[in-house]
């Protein structure tokens, strides 16, 4: 990876952890992410508007693209929302952040791609997931199935599926906007319009599953906007960086240095109980990470 590409992902690695705390936080209606995205496609839009005419030009299998992102986005936040109401953010993160690493590198290795990834990356992507496995292990030495049959752990992997189904997705639209357009310009309008048709899927799952839509207070909703314009944000950052590695799951790998920093905003901001397996956890993905990053 690139200098460019580390400091991308590192700057994104926080903003990713910190909006998740505040999704945590309030973001338990599915009206909080609906909001928020909403709220991240106008916050954005004049990238959107800037790109003029040149929408007309693009492949129309992009807007399947965009229709298939955005719909792996409503599943991976409405996941993680249900996760994070059953269990402590310490410990689902850091599982949701993780099966992506796998999936995604599974994925370039069947797509004929695996020439582009170095032994030493595999191997720091299996350390990655190596030590997430050991986060809900509260005694290393007791080890037990059952440790990973805590609530919200099954909403953490979907979510964990979510993550990578968009992020081979995104970085196949992403090549077709830059036939058109500069790396930039490129990542800002595709985030809007993945907001937007996030926000879509929504209010259209709403409608189909007859959710009690109850209104926000004003707090979350000042909440909900900030949270939007930080996932928007975050990932704008992530699709930049796409095109400074060989490889999008050196990406997909690399990002998930947020792990550690939600494990340590779960434990001393929300006050979540520490256990041995957190902190070894946490050790071993930096390791794996370390390993990407010099891959």
């Amino acid at each position: 990876m690139s200098s460019i590409a580390v400091t991308l992902v590192l700057l994104s690695a926080v903003m990713h952890a910190l909006w998740n705390a505040l999704g945590k936080q309030g973001g338990s209606d599915p009206l909080f992410f609906e909001r928020a995205n909403f709220a991240a496609a106008l916050l954005f839009s004049p990238a959107a508007l800037m790109v003029g005419s040149a929408w007309f030009r693009i492949d129309p299998v992009f807007w399947l693209l965009l229709a298939g992102s955005g719909l792996c986005q409503y599943v991976y936040l409405t996941s993680l929302a249900q996760a994070y109401r059953l269990g402590d953010l310490s410990m689902l993160y850091p599982i949701a952040r993780s099966a992506p690493v796998i999936v995604v590198t599974i994925a370039t290795l069947m797509l004929g791609q695996g020439d582009q990834i170095s032994g030493q990356a595999i191997v720091g992507t299996v350390l990655v997931v190596g030590g997430c496995l050991l986060l809900p292990v509260k005694r290393v030495s007791q080890w037990h199935w059952r440790d990973y049959a805590g609530p919200g752990i099954a909403f953490a992997l979907l979510a964990a599926f979510a993550t990578a189904g968009y992020t081979l997705i995104d970085a196949k639209g992403m090549q077709f906007l830059r036939m058109e357009l500069n790396a930039v310009l490129a990542a800002i309008a595709y985030m809007c319009l993945q907001a937007l048709t996030t926000g879509v899927w929504y209010r259209f799952m709403s409608a189909l599953l007859r959710h009690d839509r109850q209104a926000l207070s004003m707090a979350k909703n000042r909440t909900a906007v900030v949270t939007g314009g930080m996932m928007c944000a975050t990932y704008v950052l992530i699709l930049i960086s796409m095109g400074y590695v060989s490889n999008v799951s050196y990406v997909a790998a690399f990002r998930q240095v947020s792990i550690p920093i939600g494990v340590l905003i779960g434990l001393f901001w929300f006050k979540e109980a520490f256990w041995p397996g957190k902190w070894l956890g946490s050790a071993v993905v930096l390791c794996g990470l370390l390993l990407v990053a010099l891959g």
